[in-house]
């Protein structure tokens, strides 16, 4: 207990997650006060967007680079559908639960969940403000551009805390972590995505439309967090398999028994650092359930790696 006190105090990338979660508390509490300033009024359908961003969190894509990579989960979707509907503190309040809740399900360490929840709220503060700033009339093209301005915000805010996060951790150069494959096309997959829960604001509100409109919604959003999942899985499983081909290759080149044996052991803990959520194991040690980060651990000659390819601490 006091060696990993010692380590929480020691490290640099432990003080800025706590003061992203600090951050995210402040925020949370103003909404609060916002709320009862307001009286705003609370029904218990409500409730039904938490559980909502939970199931959706569960379905992420992940972009990895080798040294870390980005997890791109849809949950903002339900945050969009939130400030169609409701006032923006009424909205982050609901948003905030469920990324509570979330974090309390996930199998990862105290800091990283404090951290994705502070991230979670403070990229939903960012789309907050960026949305009640834009949006037009309902159903107006203008609340669409909104929507995805918003969700491009979100994105933004969570990409770059979680890459300041992930270079100050591994002391690494935060372009590395910025400008890596597919970061384009992970654009390209969120915002469209995000529109969804605008789609579903309009199917709420329009009063003549029936409520079975809604359960179709639903197979594209399910369509989409499986076809998300499948390229996740066979991006991994690419990667999964290079690591072992080039372990053989190296293998079959070295002479010495040394050499031969180090390769044995280093190459190995490479391919069990590809491990992902997609082959049963937990998920990465730096994610956050909507484009969080994991850093795998890449400590040449260790064999005690955990479950996400993590050095123990």
């Amino acid at each position: 207990m006091g060696r990993r006190l010692a380590a929480l105090v020691d490290s640099r990338s432990s003080w800025f997650d706590l003061g992203v979660f600090a951050a995210g508390v402040v925020v949370v509490v103003g909404a609060g006060v916002r709320s009862l300033e307001h009286d705003i009024t609370w029904d218990w359908w409500q409730l039904l967007t938490i559980p909502m961003i939970v199931l959706i969190a569960r379905f992420p894509m992940v972009l990895d680079n080798g040294s870390g990579g980005v997890e791109i989960a849809f949950d903002s979707s339900v945050l969009m559908f939130l400030l169609c509907m409701y006032p923006g503190p009424q909205a982050l309040l609901l948003w905030t639960a469920g990324v509570v809740i979330t974090q309390l399900t996930a199998d990862k360490r105290l800091m990283v969940r404090l951290f994705n929840v502070g991230i979670g709220v403070l990229s939903g503060t960012a789309a907050a403000l960026v949305f009640a700033r834009v949006s037009g009339q309902d159903g107006s093209i203008a609340e669409l551009l909104a929507v995805a301005l918003a969700a491009a915000c979100y994105f933004a805010t969570d990409f770059v805390l979680s890459a300041v996060s992930v270079a100050v951790e591994t002391r690494s150069r935060l372009k590395d972590h910025l400008f890596q494959g597919g970061t384009l096309f992970a654009v390209a997959c969120f915002v469209p995505f995000d529109s969804l829960g605008y789609l579903g604001a309009l199917l709420v509100r329009d009063s003549d439309a029936p409520s079975w409109t809604l359960v179709v919604l639903a197979v594209p959003l399910a369509t989409l967090l499986t076809a998300s999942r499948a390229a996740t899985r066979g991006r991994e499983n690419s990667r999964r398999f290079t690591v072992l081909f080039e372990a053989a290759v190296r293998a079959q080149e070295l002479s010495n028994k040394d050499k031969v044996l180090e390769a044995l052991r280093d190459d190995p803990a490479n391919c069990c650092a590809c491990s992902r959520s997609t082959c049963g194991s937990r998920l990465p040690d730096r994610t956050r359930s909507a484009r969080g980060w994991s850093t795998p651990a890449h400590s040449s000659g260790s064999s005690h790696l955990d479950a996400t390819g993590r050095a123990p601490p």
